[in-house]
């Protein structure tokens, strides 16, 4: 089983000295999201940040409540309002899906919208074609919208044995 989980950046702190840094709430909700992926096998991990102060913060806080080994890979396409058009995002998930060849798990850490453009190109991706989709997001075709405190991003796994293709949305507790 190949695992994908997109996870949206911690509440910030937007006065002060903290200000553009992960709040006290947003350490958190790392915690939560780490503890909700550490509850499933791991494996072999790969953490992707986007090259932003709070996705930076975001992604540490998940690597040292995992206690893994893993480094911290930044990329600039995760950035907010970088994965626009089709083209990118296509190109985005074709390559996260080439590093799954060498990784049993990836987490990406983002912002919400590009969390939201994403798994409909997972389940159209021609890798993934002959695999029978699975979707478990809580509204029809509202995967990623309004991430509020508790809708926190995405997971995508895929099993090449059972070809079962499952995208779900993940909560985390307020």
């Amino acid at each position: 089983m190949k695992r994908i989980v997109i996870i949206r950046h911690g509440e910030f702190s937007d006065e002060g000295e903290t200000k553009g840094h992960l709040s006290e709430f947003g350490l958190a909700q790392m915690a939560a999201a780490a503890n909700h992926i550490k509850n499933q096998f791991l494996g072999k991990t790969l953490i992707i940040a986007a090259p932003t102060v709070l996705m930076k913060e975001s992604a540490f806080v998940i690597k040292s409540f995992l206690e893994i080994n893993s480094k911290i890979i930044e990329d600039e396409r995760w950035k907010p309002g970088l994965l626009e058009d089709d083209k990118e995002k296509k190109e985005a998930v074709s390559d996260l899906l080439k590093k799954a060849e060498n990784y049993d798990l990836i987490i990406i850490v983002t912002n919400g919208k590009n969390i939201a453009a994403l798994p409909q190109f997972f389940a159209h991706h021609p890798n993934l074609k002959n695999y029978i989709l699975k979707s478990e997001s809580q509204e029809d075709g509202a995967f990623g919208i309004d991430f509020v405190r508790d809708k926190f991003g995405c997971e995508i796994r895929w099993n090449p044995e059972t070809l079962e293709l499952v995208l779900e949305e993940i909560f985390l507790p307020n």
